[in-house]
């Protein structure tokens, strides 16, 4: 997270511990030496509901390695079991993330322009999980 503060928000340790770590909603991507290479953190998969990412990361030097596509696919495994109707995200307009979210699926459904210190747009992101009806 601290190596990455210009591309993801920060998320104070008692957070992520309580709301994330205690209650089993990430994911941690490992390379083949066993060392942390990245991570997701998701919000609680409810049936019929939207599963939210709240963070994804991956090293920079580790990027484009397959490691984010799998936290992704260990996600979507995750709402499938939960029967969630889909998979939602926020991602800032400026950041390279979006080619990777595009690729994995998701679709841009809408831009905000929230009154942030960082004064940018944010792309919102979402994927089908159900199949749709004709």
């Amino acid at each position: 997270m601290r190596a990455n503060s210009g591309a993801v928000g920060f998320i104070p340790n008692t957070t992520l511990y309580e709301d994330y770590i205690a209650t089993g909603r990430y994911i941690i991507q490992t390379d083949e030496r066993g060392q942390r290479v990245g991570y997701l953190l998701h919000g609680l998969p409810r049936p019929g509901g939207l599963l939210v990412v709240s963070q994804h990361c991956i090293d920079l030097d580790k990027r484009l390695h397959g490691y984010g596509e799998d936290a992704f696919r260990e996600l979507v495994e995750r709402a499938e079991i939960a029967n969630c109707r889909g998979i939602k995200l926020r991602c800032a307009e400026d950041l390279e993330s979006n080619m990777f979210w595009q690729s994995q699926g998701l679709e841009l459904t809408s831009v905000q322009y929230p009154e942030n210190t960082r004064k940018r747009a944010i792309n919102i992101y979402l994927m089908d999980l159900w199949p749709k009806l004709l």
